[in-house]
């Protein structure tokens, strides 16, 4: 919320607004969703419009600019969308009408009787008499986006930007807006050096919401940043990538004969592999059980049934690491743990598979968002680094 300079906001309007985002390297597109029981997209005296806004530094540096619409020297991009724009794109007729549909025209000056037959004099008596238009407003007239670009260093600077990247459309439910308010903004990655090297999901970013029903003006900040990210949760089987790198890196070193390097890098596999297998069976697999709708390929006894194969086949492991100071063939016993290992490795990718086709995909499809927020909070491995 904006309440360090003037015009202050010191009590928001919106209190909240979800956001999504993904990118493919050149693009990124932005998801606002808001409670708003009102559609307000009608402009006039005193009437206040629905709008909101995505604010994106325009270079990377460790220093970020300040979320009141950046500082000086240090640009912010916007990207503004608005509830009459989107009304405009969408057809409503650009002329008194539209907006009072009892009003009675008596004359406009470009359509006097002398101006008939020269078009360019009628032009030119348009133009006089709508100097917005004919000076090239961009908030004036027909419009193709409903969606503006801006530049700022700081409150009070707002400015158009220099060229028009961003698209957008805002759909309204019969809750409200979007779920119930919408909005989706796409936009060019203007600085090229800020390109992601994959699809993520929102982090740490300013958005704005304003409210016609709380007569929001532009200058009067109602900024909320929200650093959840999209509830995905498949996103936990990143949590597979640092398992299979452990387990990696306790069979380089079971080739080395580095036993002891072997059975500790096993332990850290395990105690990883275990945390995660208990958020899988406390969180996600009760859920999928009771509510799902699963194929026989993927009935939850079968996960529950791997975990307890994998455990044992992990004891096991310990064990005959333990014992291998001690054999007097440590090659043969050492060809018969990589084999049982590999052995291990197919069960676990058939395990992984199943997952991947199932438990993660169908909780994923099924669960709302705030569902999902909760059973992430409560997870302990996120694919992340441990």
């Amino acid at each position: 919320m904006q309440d360090l300079v003037e015009p202050r906001l010191l009590e928001p309007s919106t209190s909240e607004v979800m956001v999504k985002a993904i990118t493919n390297g050149s693009e990124i597109a932005f998801r606002l969703e808001w409670l708003d029981e009102s559609q307000s997209d009608m402009p006039g005296p005193r009437h206040f419009i629905d709008g909101c806004a995505v604010q994106l530094p325009s270079k990377v540096d460790p220093n970020v600019p300040a979320p009141q619409m950046g500082e000086v020297g240090k640009t912010v991009e916007i990207s503004y969308w608005r509830a009459d724009w989107q009304a405009i794109v969408e057809g409503r007729a650009d002329n008194i009408n539209a907006i009072y549909p009892n009003a009675s025209i008596d004359h406009y000056p470009a359509e006097a009787q002398p101006l008939e037959n020269n078009p360019q004099a009628q032009a030119e008596a348009a133009a006089r008499y709508a100097p917005a238009r004919a000076l090239g407003s961009r908030r004036s007239g027909p419009r193709e986006q409903p969606v503006e670009d801006l530049i700022a260093e700081g409150p009070s600077t707002l400015s158009p930007a220099p060229n028009a990247v961003s698209k957008g459309k805002g759909v309204k439910t019969p809750k409200g807006w979007g779920r119930c308010h919408l909005a989706a903004v796409t936009r060019w990655l203007l600085s090229r050096d800020a390109v992601p090297d994959r699809v993520c999901c929102l982090g740490r970013l300013p958005h704005r919401g304003w409210s016609k029903k709380d007569a929001n003006r532009l200058g009067a900040v109602d900024l909320k940043v929200r650093t959840e990210n999209m509830a995905v949760i498949s996103d936990l089987m990143k949590v597979h990538k640092v398992i299979d790198e452990l387990f990696f890196e306790h069979q380089r070193a079971l080739l080395h004969f580095d036993f002891e390097k072997a059975l500790g890098l096993l332990n850290a596999y395990e105690s990883t592999l275990f945390s995660h297998m208990a958020d899988e069976e406390n969180i996600l697999l009760p859920v999928y059980e009771k509510r799902a709708d699963f194929p026989a390929a993927g009935a939850p006894k079968l996960y529950y049934d791997d975990h307890a194969k994998m455990r044992s086949h992990l004891g096991l492991f310990k064990q005959t690491i333990r014992d291998m100071q001690s054999e007097p063939e440590l090659d043969r016993v050492l060809l018969q743990l990589l084999d049982r290992e590999a052995f291990y490795l197919r069960l676990c990718s058939h395990h992984d598979r199943r997952e991947a086709d199932y438990l993660y995909p169908i909780l994923d499809a099924l669960l709302a968002d705030e569902e999902k927020y909760e059973m992430l909070e409560r997870v302990r491995l996120r694919g992340e680094r441990h």
